[in-house]
């Protein structure tokens, strides 16, 4: 039965009540319980296997291991408290359920696009309404917790998309969130070039700096200690990438020494480096291992700011050879090299103008 109605994707859409067990599948990008999930839980199987098990005994450790979460803990108690106030949005696809000698039977199921930590949370309500009734208290609710969601026939890249979007317009996203993501897509075909997607298509795809994204792209390769730093913001970012980087070097290098190994097992020549890939997908990053016990500096304190003119008076007196440089100054004002330079020409010409036509009148008073 339809809950409410809500504007999306242009139009009103049914908000429907899914139960959590048909909700199988994540396209989140983001991690919605990053602690757990470096323990090696997955979020869905944590529901399904301990939340909505039949054994209390699970459904307590489900608990127990949210209590490791905060932020869960805390959405759950707001949707007890005031209802889900935002529908979770899943991709709707259908799904075989049963084989039987007239054919298969379908039934439909759902993929988060966005929401995950909504049903987490939900998860832990139903828990514990289930540890309730099996210790003979009264439940939280009269009936099994449901999710409200709007549900939608889209492709996964799309469903991937809107996850993307959620975050990235909401909840700010941590340093550590954009680098899985970026890293992530960094090892995606481009079905156009036919090749891995590369750093500067990635930023231009996400409408963000190259070397921003390049830094971000190799913090998941930080030991686990150091992600911890940059997640909570009490490190240097810039010191951060940049350690990221040489163990992200590190860890390309060891991947592209297994694969050709595993060529040459096989009888195959080694892949070429930046022409070939192994035969497997590449895995998903590893943080390192080695910290030596040092901590990341810690955040440095806030410069004073330029204006604007002060910057582009400093681009155009730098020289033209000195490109680097240059380049930097137009990345602070938010314009490509070419069009910074553009620009510098444009005002170098304004500033003769002005001059030319001010010596001009100091040349008439002096004749007068």
């Amino acid at each position: 039965m339809a809950q409410r109605v809500v504007n999306f994707r242009g139009g009103e859409q049914i908000v429907i009540p899914w139960t959590l067990d048909k909700i199988i599948t994540s396209h989140n990008p983001r991690r919605p319980i990053r602690k757990l999930q470096r323990q090696g839980h997955v979020p869905l199987e944590l529901v399904h296997n301990l939340a909505l098990s039949d054994d209390t005994a699970k459904n307590s450790e489900y608990i127990a291991l949210i209590a490791q979460e905060p932020a869960i803990e805390s959405l759950a108690r707001s949707i007890r408290t005031i209802g889900q106030c935002q529908p979770i949005i899943l991709r709707t696809f259908r799904s075989c359920v049963s084989k039987s000698a007239e054919g298969k039977e379908y039934e439909q199921r759902g993929g988060i696009a966005a929401g995950e930590r909504r049903i987490l949370a939900v998860a832990l309500l139903e828990a514990e309404r289930r540890v309730a009734i099996g210790k003979g208290e009264t439940p939280n609710r009269d009936k099994p917790w449901t999710v409200d969601a709007i549900g939608w026939d889209m492709t996964v890249e799309e469903a991937g998309q809107i996850g993307w979007d959620e975050n990235d317009q909401r909840e700010q996203m941590t340093d550590l969130d954009y680098g899985e993501r970026f890293d992530a897509k960094l090892r995606e075909y481009n079905p156009v070039t036919q090749k891995p997607y590369t750093i500067q298509e990635v930023a231009d795809i996400f409408g963000k700096n190259y070397h921003w994204v390049r830094g971000r792209a190799a913090l998941p390769y930080l030991p686990i200690e150091h992600q911890q730093q940059v997640e909570d913001g009490t490190c240097n970012i810039t010191e951060a990438c940049t350690l990221a980087l040489r163990h992200k070097a590190k860890a390309l290098a060891t991947e592209q020494e297994q694969a050709d190994q595993v060529r040459e097992d096989k009888g195959a020549a080694p892949a070429v480096p930046d022409q070939g890939v192994g035969d497997q997908p590449p895995a998903q990053p590893q943080p390192a291992k080695d910290t030596g016990g040092e901590p990341l500096p810690g955040r440095r304190a806030r410069r004073a700011t330029l204006a604007l003119a002060d910057v582009q008076a400093l681009f155009d007196a730098t020289p033209e050879a000195n490109t680097e440089r240059r380049q930097a100054f137009a990345e602070v004002m938010g314009l490509t090299l070419e069009q910074a330079s553009k620009d510098s020409i444009a005002r170098k010409e304004v500033k003769e103008s002005r001059d030319a036509k001010a010596a001009e009148r100091r040349a008439r008073k002096g004749a007068a």
